[in-house]
């Protein structure tokens, strides 16, 4: 289990409940900063899958910004980080 997974799971989203999370936060990111990266995101379920088992160590840019805008702190999707 990673930071990430344990969040989630502690939260008792599933996928399309933190999608709509992961969207409306970065709405926010977008609005506060003018950041077109953070406008129209999306992610998969296979993406969501691959953080929560820890597959992936750090997402892409715009993902680290907006996991830290819903959790408030960095989020870490490996455990061996």
């Amino acid at each position: 289990m990673n930071l990430f997974d344990a969040l989630v799971a502690e939260s008792g989203m599933d996928f399309r409940g933190f999608l709509a999370e992961y969207r409306r936060a970065a709405a926010l990111l977008h609005d506060g900063t003018g950041d077109l990266a953070f406008r129209n995101v999306d992610l998969t379920d296979k993406s969501f899958m691959r953080w929560r088992s820890g597959q992936v160590a750090r997402p892409h840019h715009p993902a680290p910004a907006i996991l830290k805008q819903i959790y408030g702190r960095s989020v870490k999707l490996r455990s061996s980080e």
